[in-house]
């Protein structure tokens, strides 16, 4: 029993925040004469010292023989019971009548208990042994009838459910040392009740799958500090994700915290202070610390945290100073310690050197519409009457949860003239709240990161990021790239710059705050405004960057006097105007030009271009580039394509810069300038479809630098063998770094063998030409990868290629009779030779079909294209139609590494283009686990029918279940399915 008194008054500061059939945080049950003076007292003050409100009975002597009604009124009024069995618990009739109640409240109410053995084994509790039971004798002799005997039988019971639970023993905490086994005690208790569950998004989407991810890079039965980072664009729901995983894990730990806008608050005064006096008073419980400075609570925070297995969630850093004052150490928290950091910039998390990084993805199109539909509509039938305006503002959101959320509140309850026209503002003037958000990364980037950023935003989307990203800005562009890709401000994929659709508009409307002239603006790309400034002569030293397309001039008249004022332009676009005056006044401080359609047949001397890195002029007038000799020391990206009249190319002796050359579709294009052998930095040579091409300088294979260089279309060059295979058999061949030569459709008769002295390539393009053979050299050739001998309808054999060999194309080789079937072959998961017929029956065919069913062993994507319709007989699923479905009866185990899919199919029909590509899609489901996979192969036609065989990875599985696996076809009407059969793949019979 609770040896009985009376209940301290429940404090104001904590009870006020308790719902209000709750007077007490902690019902202390203990037996009086074992605890009251020693160890409940001592746990009693400390929950008392830690601001809960905690019930305690003080009577020395029971006063009768039934427990009090204000006792049982009392537990139910109490948030969790803590109940101290100790050595005498048992002997008190009072004691087992108040756990009887605790638990009869635990079942009703969900109340928390939390059993605590003091000098006690907790089985001799559950199973009533040693002094239990000897009490229980002493009951049973003083006790008699059928009533009593049920009491009894309710007391065992309860003792029993109680001592099931999760509870604390005194023998095995803290070596037996009360002092720090109540210290556990408080924290647990702390845990499970002050810190209240904090509040997650009204509307949370797919949040269980997110807290998913993160808990698997938590991986919370590791005993080790780990810690996790979680990155992304401001509004896309960091912190919403931190919260919920904070509430679903946090009572795991001994002590927990969660650090909310560590960036806001830091930027006040002794704000970091703050931070660290709310962390210590999160986990010590409510200990007061009187910390004056950042160094003094680093110190503290290590030498009072150290001993505890924690967990911290630090949400907004943006400063490695943040964290260094948070003392966010793996040596300084207890194994089994979990931190969390949600930041818009990964280098802090590397520099942190967290254990994982989860970049949440932006929603999907069924999440967003989901989304806007909870918060701006309610009802489903509501909706139907805005379906296209919905769409316009998902589009406009870009699918980010905050901009979803504000702009669906904003709308909520309009009607649909007041949505079409506050539409059409937004495309205006972007709503402040979300502006407001995302514009945080973009105040915390210093001048240089501020001005690409602009750039990009205003400029550069979706613009390959070697032509976008210059120097020459006073600063290194591709460092500060890597800044704004770190923040989440742009990413790069595939080389190609992309910014979120309201990262745009956060950028142009920054500029356009700038001034409410346009001409005193630092970047111009309005139309309007554009042709504003320069017909009215409105342009300002201010103007660093402007654009302007004329597809079609019209009576638009610009006179080069109109950029006279603009000494300060950097980046400038003109694209099909016609500009008349004198080019002298065009700003000298010029880095980046694009000119489509440059009206000159010659760029004029007066035109400065001597602090030019980038110049475009693709689709120009140009028959000669420039006279003489021109001094472009900076210039590095040279892009004259489509510029049908330039028979010749420039002097290049004076740029010496020079990276890339385009010349590609230049269709008068005669010769190459021989000085082009002084580019040694040259990497990228383009002269596509230079179709009257009459000389390559023999000075090419002077290139060290060159990697690409595309010949495609030259189809006079089958004469200019000479002057091509140079660049093979030259002295320094071995120092060529070439990856990719492509030299498709060049009319050649062979393939020299010196080809195999270039090592460095990757990639080879020879399709359409007419040679026979290939050279047996080209297996000197270790790291290539990729090999397209499309339509050589001469060539008769396919030699020994290398091990790396990725992908093999060689449809339509209709002299094709033999291809080696060489050890590559078994690791080369994309081989096509569709549309060869004299391969159809060919024994060396017919070999490499059973090898690659018997050697079924390369975890990747697997896409194979054979002629024939047949397939050996070790598929053991099998379909006779276009569509495939089974549930396997087969048992998992953890020595699962993959599963694999094969399928075979024929088409026949003759209505199909015989050069074109046709999709044909299949999907393949794991019913089971509802996980589905999308397989895509593009099919060349042939008239004979052919084999595909697909393979591709599926998941680990590592538990025991049946799976229903289905593969369905997507095909097109043209496309005929013969056969679709099926192979399950164990990794043991991979590695065997």
């Amino acid at each position: 029993m609770a040896s009985t008194s009376s209940g301290a008054e429940p404090s104001t500061s904590f009870s006020s925040s308790l719902p209000p059939q709750f007077l007490f945080d902690v019902f202390l049950s203990f037996r009086g004469e074992d605890t009251r003076k020693n160890f409940t007292d001592h746990l009693y003050s400390a929950l008392v010292n830690h601001g809960f409100t905690a019930f305690i009975d003080y009577e020395e002597l029971e006063r009768g023989e039934e427990i009090a009604p204000q006792l049982l009124k009392s537990i139910e009024q109490s948030r969790i019971c803590v109940v101290v069995f100790s050595r005498n618990y048992a002997d008190s009739r009072w004691c087992l009548e108040e756990l009887v109640k605790i638990m009869e409240c635990k079942r009703s109410f969900k109340q928390i208990v939390v059993p605590v053995y003091y000098n006690v084994d907790p089985s001799d509790v559950r199973a009533q042994r040693g002094s239990f039971a000897e009490a229980f004798a002493r009951h049973e002799e003083r006790y008699t009838g059928s009533r009593m005997k049920g009491k009894m039988e309710s007391w065992r019971a309860a003792l029993t459910e109680a001592s099931l639970l999760s509870g604390w023993d005194l023998q095995y905490v803290a070596n037996g040392r009360e002092s720090k086994f109540i210290e556990k005690i408080v924290g647990d208790i702390s845990n499970k009740l002050i810190l209240p569950y904090l509040n997650v998004a009204d509307y949370a989407i797919n949040m269980e799958s997110r807290v998913h991810d993160i808990n698997m890079l938590l991986r919370l039965e590791s005993y080790d500090v780990r810690m996790v980072g979680i990155w992304g664009i401001g509004g896309i729901g960091k912190t919403t994700i931190a919260k919920a995983i904070y509430n679903k894990i946090r009572h795991k730990f001994e002590g927990s915290s969660f650090l909310a806008n560590v960036r806001e608050i830091s930027m006040h005064t002794n704000g970091l202070v703050g931070l660290q006096e709310q962390l210590l008073s999160d986990i010590l419980m409510n200990e007061n610390r009187n910390i004056k400075i950042v160094d003094q609570g680093i110190e503290v925070i290590k030498q009072r945290l150290w001993c505890r297995r924690i967990f911290v969630v630090l949400d907004d850093v943006d400063n490695l100073s943040q964290l260094k004052a948070l003392a966010i150490r793996r040596d300084w928290f207890l194994p089994g310690s979990r931190i969390i950091v949600t930041t818009r910039d990964e280098s802090l998390l590397k520099m942190l050197e967290v254990d994982g990084i989860y970049a949440p993805e932006l929603l999907n199109d069924v999440e967003s519409l989901q989304l806007l539909k909870w918060v701006a509509f309610r009802e489903d039938h509501t909706m139907k009457d805005y379906v296209e305006l919905s769409r316009q503002l998902l589009r406009y959101a870009g699918e980010l949860p905050l901009a979803l959320e504000v702009l669906g509140s904003f709308f909520k309850g309009m009607g649909i003239p007041e949505w079409k026209s506050a539409l059409e503002s937004l495309k205006v003037i972007p709503h402040d709240d979300i502006q407001s958000k995302l514009r945080i990364s973009f105040d915390s980037l210093n001048d240089e990161e501020k001005a690409l950023f602009l750039d990009i935003a205003c400029f550069f989307v979706e613009t390959h990021q070697n032509y976008a990203i210059i120097e020459g800005q006073g600063f290194f562009p591709k460092n500060v790239l890597g800044v704004l890709s770190r923040r989440c401000l742009i990413e790069s994929r595939l080389g190609l710059l992309r910014i979120h659709d309201l990262l745009r508009d956060m950028g142009k409307d920054i500029v356009r705050k700038e001034h409410c002239e346009p001409g005193k603006r630092s970047r111009l790309w309005s139309h309007e405004d554009v042709l504003d400034v320069l017909t009215n002569d409105m342009g300002t030293e201010a103007v660093e960057s402007l654009v302007i397309n004329l597809r079609s001039p019209g009576d638009v008249r610009v006179n080069a006097k109109a950029f006279a004022k603009m000494n300060r332009l950097r980046l400038l676009e003109l694209n099909y105007v016609h500009l008349s005056g004198s080019y002298e006044h065009l700003s000298k401080r010029l880095i980046w030009l694009c000119w489509l359609g440059f009206p000159l047949k010659s760029i004029p001397s007066n035109l400065f271009l001597e602090q030019v890195v980038v110049i475009d002029m693709r689709y120009s007038n140009l028959k000669q580039v420039w006279k003489g000799k021109k001094i472009l020391k900076k210039l590095k990206i040279l892009n004259l394509s489509h510029s049908y009249h330039l028979t010749e190319t420039p002097d290049f002796s004076r740029c010496t810069s020079l990276k890339t050359l385009l010349l590609n579709d230049c269709a008068r294009l005669l010769e190459v300038h021989q000085s082009i052998e002084c580019l040694n930095k040259l990497v990228v040579l383009n002269l596509e479809n230079c179709k009257k091409l009459r000389k390559l300088p023999l000075g090419i294979w002077k290139l060290t630098s060159l990697q690409n260089l595309s010949l495609y279309g030259c189809s006079k060059f089958g004469k200019l063998s000479k002057s091509l295979f140079s660049l093979f058999s030259a002295p320094l061949q071995g120092l060529i770094p070439i990856k990719t030569l492509n030299l498709a459709n060049c009319n050649l008769s062979y393939v020299p063998d010196e080809l195999g002295s270039l090592i460095s390539l990757e990639r080879l393009l020879l399709g359409g030409n007419n040679f026979s053979t290939l050279p047996n050299s080209m297996s000197h050739l270790s790291r290539l990868w990729d090999l397209d001998l499309i339509q050589c309808t001469r060539l008769q054999s396919i030699p020994e290629l290398p091990m790396n060999v990725i992908f093999v194309r060689a449809m339509d080789c209709t002299s094709l009779e033999r291809i080696s079937t060489g050890s590559y072959f078994r690791d080369s998961p994309h081989i096509f030779v569709s549309g060869c017929p004299k391969l159809v029956e060919n024994t060396t065919t017919s070999n490499y079909r059973k090898r690659l069913l018997k050697n079924q062993d390369t975890f990747g994507a697997f896409n194979v294209s054979l002629p024939g319709s047949e397939i050996a007989d070790c598929f053991n699923c099998r379909s006779m139609g276009p569509d495939f479905s089974s549930l396997l009866s087969v048992v998992l185990d953890p020595n699962i590494g993959a599963w694999f899919q094969r399928s075979v199919l024929a088409h026949d029909k003759d209505e199909l283009d015989f050069k074109s590509e046709y999709p044909l899609p299949y999907e393949v489901e794991n019913k089971t686990e509802g996980i589905k996979k999308m397989c895509r192969p593009t099919i060349k036609y042939s008239r004979q029918r052919q084999m595909w065989l697909l393979n591709f990875p599926w998941l680990h599985m590592e538990v025991e279940l049946e799976i229903e696996l289905s593969v369905q076809s997507l095909h097109t009407d043209l496309l005929f399915v013969n056969k679709c059969k099926m192979n399950m793949i164990h990794e043991d019979n991979k590695k065997g």
